[in-house]
């Protein structure tokens, strides 16, 4: 499972190194960039990608694609709970109704949920 999640970044980062050496060469200066900056880049990196893509891939181990994909929908329901919460974003009726529709779907869709196990 690591190996194939190296792999997999390993190939992304060859891919798209090209396209971003020559925007970071022609539109960044360097000098500017805060120490915050980068600690948000390392940490975007590391728990973004790396982290998030191995525990990916052992969920597809682990409880197969179908159970995998059906908790894919919790991300953006996460991402505006978090947005409410860390960053005072207003959670709306629509928002809320939206989320709870999303969390119905995804026990529905679970084997906790569904009803022919």
């Amino acid at each position: 499972m690591w190996q194939a999640t190296g792999l997999n970044l390993g190939i992304a980062a060859l891919v798209l190194f090209p396209f971003a050496l020559f925007e970071a060469a022609s539109n960044v200066w360097w000098r500017s960039v805060s120490g915050e900056a980068w600690g948000g880049l390392i940490y975007a990196a590391v728990v973004g990608g790396v982290v998030s893509t191995a525990l990916w891939g052992r969920s597809m181990v682990r409880l197969g694609s179908r159970q995998t994909m059906v908790y894919a929908y919790l991300e953006p329901v996460s991402a505006v709970v978090l947005a409410a919460i860390l960053l005072g974003e207003s959670l709306s009726a629509t928002r809320a109704g939206g989320a709870f529709l999303t969390l119905l779907g995804v026990w529905l869709a679970s084997d906790s949920g569904s009803v022919s196990n």
